[in-house]
């Protein structure tokens, strides 16, 4: 009878699962990150990096960008692929911060106009329900019986200012000089190879470790901790596995996909057989924060979705484990998903992003 899943993963999700469940596990510690390489722009929230990045491909493009004319379809497509590029190497500042560095804006220059919030802090309660969607209650609700009421001080934005910006190719004056962020060797980068993912090192900004863009093809590490690479790969490849359904991630911190996401990269750290105490109290406390005391729970009802992904990037064809490759010699049987590893295909359906 064929097993659906290989032991080595059914026993680590196990052994995590039991340490999540665990009252023992240490205060989780802060994690290493990127230090600043004197970019302001490191530190700008993705949407106004997107606004810059655009505004570079069109000033280091513009011949490009010119050649499609009015074929909006191909000039998307073409900044699309120029998308990681503009994120690695892009220097934006404004007038001010360019003179902090003896450096001028040149007369005539255009900028680019990125957004500044103006902030007010308030207080925002919310529960999980019954299908781990967390509920916003209003000024005089409260949660039903039985379900825990958090509480968090959030900033909100009430209004936006704009901001003008300038690129460094539109500066002269003294050399700049960058402290070059390198990323550390990363386990399973072949997966993010066949996936036509570009990993791009960032200063860490104090908002998050670690992002995955479907959109842009790229995976953000503000930290080289590898449980947040295996975080941010395992949400490219749930959204891979369930494009072959006709399916996509949402957009947005969803509870399902964060989940499924931390719960993975901590499996695939104890596969490989790192100490990871302290990694799963870090999850512990990261996925309590999305759904709750009930956080073990919902991952029990996510597991099927976990072996999948965590299956599909260990026994990956450039990747898979020495224990594996041995089983499979002796007749050990294959899953879908690890024949899917050995042979991976690309999703040729418009659905995937």
């Amino acid at each position: 009878m064929k097993k659906e899943y290989p032991s080595e993963i059914k026993n680590a999700i196990d052994g995590v699962l039991s340490l999540l469940k665990s009252g023992d596990l240490p205060a989780a510690i802060a994690k290493a990150t990127f230090p600043k390489d004197n970019k302001p722009c490191s530190a700008w929230s993705f949407s106004n990096r997107l606004f810059a990045a655009i505004d570079y491909i069109y000033i280091k493009y513009p011949e490009e960008i010119k050649s499609h004319g009015d074929d909006k379809k191909a000039r998307g497509a073409f900044i699309s692929s120029k998308i990681g590029e503009a994120l690695s190497v892009m220097d934006y500042r404004g007038r001010n911060q360019w003179k902090e560095v003896k450096r001028d804006v040149e007369s005539g220059s255009l900028p680019v106009y990125i957004l500044a919030p103006n902030m007010l802090k308030i207080e925002k309660r919310s529960y999980v329900d019954e299908n781990g969607k967390k509920v916003i209650l209003k000024k005089d609700e409260k949660a039903p019986e039985g379900k825990e009421e958090k509480k968090e001080e959030i900033n909100i934005p009430t209004s936006f200012r704009g901001v003008p910006v300038f690129a460094d190719s539109q500066t002269f004056g003294k050399p700049i000089v960058y402290k070059p962020l390198k990323l550390p060797e990363l386990p399973y980068t072949a997966v993010a190879e066949f996936l036509q993912i570009k990993i791009i090192p960032k200063a860490f900004s104090n908002d998050y470790y670690g992002a995955y863009s479907p959109t842009y093809k790229t995976i953000e590490l503000a930290t080289p901790d590898q449980t947040t690479f295996f975080h941010e790969l395992s949400h490219a490849v749930d959204d891979y596995i369930l494009s072959f359904s006709g399916k996509k991630l949402k957009g947005g911190q969803q509870i399902d996909q964060e989940l499924v996401a931390q719960f993975s990269a901590n499996v695939i750290a104890y596969i490989r057989g790192y100490k990871i105490e302290e990694s799963t109290a870090y999850t512990k406390r990261y996925i309590e924060g999305y759904a709750g005391k009930d956080a073990d729970q919902m991952v029990i009802k996510l597991i099927s979705r976990i072996e999948r992904i965590v299956e599909f990037i260990v026994n990956f064809k450039q990747a898979k484990s020495p224990n594996r490759e041995m089983e499979e010699k002796t007749g050990e049987p294959k899953s879908k998903i690890e024949e899917l590893a050995d042979s991976p295909k690309k999703v040729k359906h418009g659905n995937k992003k």
